[in-house]
């Protein structure tokens, strides 16, 4: 399950996942969210950040590169008649994660990013020094002035 927020002044889109994370969760929810947004609001986001902190479960169902190729078809269609631009414009969108909290589910999404790492492929970096919550990121990436934005509803 998940939800998220937009800050399309500040080009981010905040996706909290929790519960289960079922097969390709990830890339469905992006797929939705972007299919509520118009194309100005698609090509406004330039960081994705997607807070698994809360997931208590997780499988390497789905983690194939027919799977990831597939989902790419289907975010680039959503961005006509730009395609080619679109294209220049997801290479540069930078994505960032904050781990699942249980060190197994952790390991398990890590193994979920090397099965569909390939090189147009662009997912979430890996470091030893992870950030352990939201505050901690959106810090590391100079946008604290969204942490207060982030209380309240947010959208499913």
């Amino acid at each position: 399950m998940y939800s998220y927020k937009a800050f399309f002044e500040e080009g981010v889109l905040i996706t909290r996942f929790y519960n289960e994370y079922i097969e390709e969760e990830g890339d469905k929810s992006l797929l939705a969210i972007c299919r509520s947004m118009t194309i100005d609001q698609r090509l406004s986001i330039k960081t994705v950040i997607w807070d698994l902190k809360d997931v208590t479960a997780m499988s390497v169902v789905n983690t194939d590169i027919a799977r990831v190729t597939h989902f790419e078809r289907e975010l680039l269609k959503m961005f006509k008649p730009h395609r080619e631009s679109a294209a220049q414009h997801v290479k540069r969108i930078q994505i960032f994660h904050i781990p699942p909290s249980d060190k197994a589910v952790a390991n398990i999404f890590r193994e979920r990013l090397e099965r569909v790492a390939h090189d147009s492929r662009k997912t979430p970096r890996i470091e030893s020094d992870e950030p352990r919550g939201l505050p901690e990121l959106l810090e590391s990436l100079n946008l604290l002035k969204l942490l207060p934005l982030l209380d309240g509803e947010w959208q499913k």
